[in-house]
């Protein structure tokens, strides 16, 4: 990452967010940033070109999203950990507390190292966490749009 502003914040809040600067707000594939401005007359105007390369706090070089799917796959269960936290926040609305703890670690046991199970993987709650809350957010979505 060039800009030293930029590599500072991401170190401490967002490490893994400059490989992921790819992808738009979206989840569409980019090669450019948005303009600065956008004119009328030139709807077709890039930004800079996308600087997905990075460092890690621990000194892990990531070319891209690639690289990064091998870092995680390396120890999936901090990842599993992590993930979990943050959907069951999501779906609780939320903070978790101590006795939360207990519960992820639960729901996470079961992350073979190296992969996340897939759907139908027998007796994997973490599986079933994440298909969970994928379809709380689809009918969520679908009964919010239906109101507006």
């Amino acid at each position: 990452m060039a800009e030293e502003s930029c590599a500072g914040c991401h170190k401490n809040i967002d490490p893994f967010g400059f490989v992921l600067e790819s992808y738009d707000q979206i989840g569409r594939w980019r090669t450019h940033s948005p303009p600065l401005r956008t004119f009328k007359k030139y709807k077709e105007a890039l930004g800079l070109p996308v600087e997905s390369a990075g460092k890690l706090a621990d000194r892990t070089k990531l070319e891209d999203i690639t690289d990064l799917k091998k870092y995680l796959r390396e120890d999936i269960a901090p990842f599993a950990e992590c993930i979990s936290e943050k959907l069951l926040t999501y779906a609780t609305g939320r903070s978790m507390n101590c006795s939360d703890h207990k519960l992820v670690r639960d729901v996470v046991k079961d992350v073979p190292r190296g992969r996340i199970p897939r759907s139908g993987d027998s007796s994997s709650e973490f599986r079933e966490l994440l298909d969970t809350v994928e379809l709380f957010a689809l009918l969520y979505f679908r009964v919010i749009l239906r109101l507006s």
